[in-house]
């Protein structure tokens, strides 16, 4: 486990794969919640079969600026200064809602060098809210691992790795808010040659 500060990142190893599970500070998360419930009918993708159909755009506002500002920190800082933070979106499940497993995988990252990341500003005091399960196949075996995030975590995981959650058991609403870090076309090469990288500590 890495110590920074106050803050402890810990590693979790799902098979040969890592992800990074740890928490932001000086975040208003209420402010956040009444954002992502203001537009909770902005969906991106409005087929129920979709597994966008939980996903929604969010509103400009300081605090989402605030919010991107110190995800965009933590990876330039901790993991490679290279990394393009992109889209961000809410993610809202209604009591018995779950998401389908799905990856945010991109055609052009074949080394698996992109990441994601999901941040909860709002998460049921048990795990009524539903849990979030990263599934992975190696050496020929099914491999899942299981988180129970709380309100302030945020979780980084390769963009490839494929996910879904668990069903929201609880009486009210799961929020969490998610988007993708890239690389520029000119960087992707050097960073996959780069060992000193953060981004294979979550290979390694």
């Amino acid at each position: 486990m890495l110590i920074c500060g106050v803050m402890q990142l810990g590693f979790e190893t799902v098979t040969s794969v890592k992800i990074l599970h740890t928490d932001l500070k000086d975040i208003d998360n209420k402010k956040l919640v009444d954002l992502c419930l203001s537009w909770r009918d902005k969906k991106i993708d409005k087929s129920p079969q979709a597994t966008g159909y939980e996903d929604s755009r969010i509103p400009d506002d300081p605090e989402v600026g605030n919010l991107r500002q110190k995800v965009n920190e933590m990876v330039k800082s901790r993991i490679d200064n290279r990394y393009q933070l992109g889209e961000i979106w809410a993610h809202i499940l209604e009591p018995m809602q779950s998401t389908m497993i799905h990856s945010h995988r991109n055609v052009k990252d074949h080394y698996n060098l992109f990441l994601s990341w999901v941040y909860y500003p709002h998460q049921h005091p048990t795990d009524a809210g539903g849990r979030l399960r990263f599934q992975i196949v190696s050496h020929m075996m099914m491999n899942n691992h299981e988180v129970t995030p709380k309100e302030g975590d945020i979780i980084f995981f390769p963009s490839f790795l494929n996910h879904y959650t668990t069903p929201n058991v609880g009486t009210e609403d799961r929020i969490s808010i998610s988007g993708n870090f890239r690389l520029k076309d000119e960087d992707y090469e050097d960073v996959y040659r780069d060992q000193h990288s953060g981004i294979h500590a979550f290979y390694s």
